[in-house]
């Protein structure tokens, strides 16, 4: 399979939120973002922009989970975890 295949068996949950604290939320504003493939130069997603309010948020989650320790870090930080719920289908897969 080449890149472009691999490309169009991706398919994305939320294009239009961020994972953040282990969730889905929505962004502080309706920016968004062309993902190109490298292989074609096509955009083949667009995303959510990540914007200061939401950055601020990411790193504040960030900043309480450190604090916790490691051992408190629920499942969904680990990142197959973080993995599995955004891309539904891996590459390769058919």
């Amino acid at each position: 399979m080449n890149g472009a295949d691999a490309v169009k068996q991706i398919h994305i949950r939320h294009l239009d939120k961020l994972f953040i604290a282990g969730a889905w939320v929505a962004p502080s504003s309706d920016g968004k973002i062309d993902v190109v493939s490298p292989v074609t130069e096509e955009v083949v997603f667009r995303v959510a922009e990540a914007r200061e309010p939401d950055m601020d948020r990411a790193v504040d989650a960030a900043r309480r989970a450190f604090d916790s320790g490691p051992c408190d870090l629920p499942l969904t930080f680990h990142p197959a975890a973080i993995r599995a719920s955004v891309v539904d289908t891996p590459f390769g897969a058919g």
